[in-house]
């Protein structure tokens, strides 16, 4: 087939970024003639791979959105390709994959628990990206939607009234070889830390720290009778402000933040539970990670991840991420030794099933459906 890919940028660094460049190196492996249009790319080479430069404007934030729109549409004619798969906010594509949501869903989010998003919900930005938004998931303007949670699927469905046909859930997958049980790392970053290795010790790992939920978790903390310290891997501007809550609710001995650490499965491997608070969260790939490693975790109902698991079985459900008292309960069920492990044995076995090979399988299969279907209409 020949095939477009749409996005800001071709990089194999990042979330989205490093997905794409997968995506592309099992297209070309397959023999497709792949086009890549973007504002700029690493280089690489491949008689198969050819990139389009998008040029837009990028000064103003409510312009940057409009013109790379803008600019797309005039370079980038579908009519040329068997499919156009998109990842970025166009307004037109064959096949789209949302990775965050609608818009509206997440500034109704945000004016909850920051005030200053009552203010930039009015800007111009605000106005153009509920604009290109609006557009991109008009009927004509697509084929299929891919969104990587039922959260997701349910935001575009109710707000723009698309059916099931039209919007397809198709969950991310886990390298189950990268992230597993390692008892060697156990004990080598608990020695690093200086943490016992009979300390129960709990996980938390992101940025953004308000909207991950770092309060909440802290405050579970202070509550719970079993006694659990805390590692804290990621950065937040406002970290001092967790460090002094911390401190408040006295707490701050059994909490040590990490920063940020490029081998996450290291830390996952030497914990006792991973804590996922979240208050609104599309997905959560590092859920995903926590239950392939084969760590009890805790899953907010708020994070799309929570999907995927059974209450009590292979996860912990947390209704209300906000709710202190609960998630404090929560501990005290994780400090069960016995249960920790019947929940990280199955946590292990529901991550394999979700591998990497699974989804392109099925995404693959879109590809060939969307195609057809765009052969199809051509022809009406």
């Amino acid at each position: 087939m020949k095939i477009a890919i749409h996005h800001t940028r071709y990089s194999k660094i990042g979330g989205s970024e490093g997905y794409i460049a997968s995506l592309l190196d099992l297209l070309l492996e397959k023999g497709h003639e792949v086009h890549y249009f973007a504002a700029k790319w690493e280089e690489i080479e491949h008689p198969n791979l050819h990139f389009h430069r998008i040029r837009y404007f990028k000064a103003i934030p409510a312009l940057k959105v409009l013109s790379f729109d803008r600019a797309s549409q005039k370079i980038l004619n579908p009519d040329e390709f068997d499919l156009v798969h998109g990842f970025t906010k166009a307004s037109y594509q064959d096949l789209y994959t949302d990775g965050s949501g609608c818009f509206s869903d997440y500034e109704d989010f945000a004016r909850q628990v920051r005030w200053n998003w009552w203010f930039r919900s009015l800007t111009l930005y605000g106005w153009a990206v509920r604009k290109v938004e609006k557009r991109r998931f008009q009927r004509g303007n697509f084929i299929k939607i891919l969104t990587m949670s039922q959260f997701v699927k349910d935001q575009i469905q109710r707000r723009y009234g698309l059916n099931d046909d039209e919007v397809e859930v198709l969950y991310n997958g886990i390298d189950t070889e990268r992230f597993k049980p390692d008892s060697n790392k156990r004990l080598e970053v608990r020695k690093s830390l200086n943490e016992s290795p009979e300390t129960q010790v709990a996980l938390f790992i992101g940025n953004d720290y308000l909207r991950k939920g770092l309060s909440t978790l802290l405050k579970a903390m202070s509550k719970a009778q079993s006694m659990w310290n805390l590692w804290v891997v990621g950065k937040d501007k406002k970290e001092q402000q967790y460090k002094a809550l911390a401190q408040d609710l006295g707490v701050a001995s059994r909490v040590k933040f990490l920063g940020p650490q490029k081998q996450v499965q290291d830390y996952l491997s030497a914990c006792d539970a991973f804590i996922f608070p979240s208050l609104y969260d599309v997905f959560g790939n590092v859920g995903f990670e926590a239950m392939a490693t084969g760590i009890p975790s805790v899953f907010s109902a708020k994070a799309g991840v929570s999907e995927i698991i059974q209450d009590n079985k292979d996860g912990l459900f947390l209704e209300n991420p906000q709710d202190v008292d609960l998630l404090a309960s929560k501990l005290e069920v994780l400090s069960n030794i016995e249960f920790r492990a019947k929940l990280a044995k199955q946590a292990r076995e529901t991550a394999k099933s979700y591998s990497w090979p699974n989804h392109f399988e099925r995404l693959f299969q879109i590809y060939e459906e969307v195609a057809e279907k765009k052969k199809r209409l051509r022809s009406e």
